[in-house]
């Protein structure tokens, strides 16, 4: 069986442990000292914890309904 990577966005997180990396990444995205293939790289896991992020909200919104 194929061991998951720390990064790999099928990882499911808690919806804090989501957003804090997305903080971290809209940080290093912000302060520009990444290159293009990395910026390209953390924008598409940014993206990825974003979609997780909004579905751990609508379950939680539909569980409170």
């Amino acid at each position: 069986m194929a061991k998951k990577k720390k990064n790999d966005p099928e990882i499911s997180l808690s919806f804090e442990e989501a957003l804090g990396k997305l903080e971290a990444i809209v940080q290093s995205l912000e302060e520009g000292k990444v290159g293009l293939e990395e910026s390209l790289s953390l924008y598409e896991q940014g993206a990825t914890l974003l979609k997780q992020g909004h579905q751990l909200l609508a379950e939680a919104e539909h569980r409170i309904e």
